[in-house]
């Protein structure tokens, strides 16, 4: 994945802390290709539910893992899944993968300029929902 990436903590379902990149602005061809292949489809879709390892992901999807891997990295160099770090009390600490974006928005601007916007809806501490827009 991009290793110009900003680090941000943040807690899982599963009560691991985790270590997570935050990705910066996507490219709307690798946007589109990405969202075309139906493969990237089913993991945005699992890892939508919840951050899951790649092996999870494989499991999650019935996809071999060699896809999976490929899949992830597609998924990730067009923004649409941040990688992290599941935080374990063992030494071992597998990357896990989430999705960037609530909604995602493809714009055609003048000229032929595609641009995307992300949207993250976030709770703020007090139960009321912000959506600050990424690009």
């Amino acid at each position: 994945m991009n290793a110009s990436l900003t680090q941000a903590r943040r807690d899982v379902p599963d009560g691991h802390p985790s270590v997570s990149d935050a990705e910066p602005e996507a490219d709307p061809t690798d946007v589109l290709s990405a969202l075309g292949d139906p493969d990237c489809r089913r993991l945005l879709s699992a890892c939508e539910e919840r951050p899951r390892t790649a092996q999870e992901c494989a499991e999650a999807c019935d996809l071999p893992l060699s896809t999976v891997y490929r899949k992830l990295e597609q998924l990730g160099d067009a923004g649409l899944l941040e990688e992290g770090r599941r935080i374990r009390s063992r030494n071992n600490h597998p990357s896990e993968f989430s999705t960037t974006f609530d909604t995602l928005a493809v714009s055609l601007r003048a000229g032929d300029e595609l641009s995307v916007d992300f949207r993250q809806v976030a709770a703020d501490g007090d139960g009321r929902e912000s959506d600050p827009e990424r690009r």
